[in-house]
């Protein structure tokens, strides 16, 4: 882009140079070249430390990225989530041995009635897709797990024993 352009167009929107990680010097530009608000990563990492997690959505692969106020579900059809959308989650495991017990699938339920469910998400991104569902608030069904009075223990004290150590299993619904 030549000077005049940056000075006269974009004078307070672009720099003339960038340094940094690509996803986020890419996301400058565009938010400085459109105008448009970008949605970010969050505080959320995989197990892997990604940003997402793979998934499908129905037929579509693709790759879930749990954000601040949302998920967003990528590349087909792309679908975002708002949380205050969200009526609750539900973790579901599908089979009983064999490479089922490796995944997990995701309900998110919307106060509109609607289901989308997210399919064959790695074992491994449980405890920190949990860990992040619940410090959002979202309300959790079929966490799995009673207290000594038999009432379910809270979301944040069954991530406490799974993160503990003290209870190694994990309730899942068969569906």
């Amino acid at each position: 882009m030549n000077e005049d352009l940056l000075n006269n167009k974009y004078k307070e929107k672009l720099r003339a140079s960038y340094k940094g990680l690509i996803h986020e010097v890419f996301t400058l530009i565009l938010r400085g070249l459109s105008g448009a608000k970008v949605t970010r990563p969050g505080q959320f990492r995989s197990y892997e430390n990604g940003y997402g997690v793979i998934s499908s959505l129905g037929d579509d692969d693709g790759v879930l990225y749990p954000l601040e106020n949302g998920f967003f579900f990528l590349p087909v059809p792309p679908t975002l989530i708002i949380m205050d959308e969200v009526n609750y989650v539900e973790i579901q495991r599908r089979g009983y041995g064999g490479t089922s017990m490796h995944y997990f699938d995701l309900l998110v339920k919307l106060k509109s009635e609607q289901e989308l469910v997210f399919l064959d998400i790695r074992r491994s991104e449980y405890d920190n897709l949990i860990m992040f569902i619940s410090e959002k608030g979202l309300k959790i069904h079929n966490f799995g797990g009673e207290t000594a009075d038999g009432a379910p223990p809270s979301h944040l004290e069954r991530i406490r024993e799974i993160a503990d150590g003290s209870d190694d299993k994990v309730d899942l619904t068969y569906v």
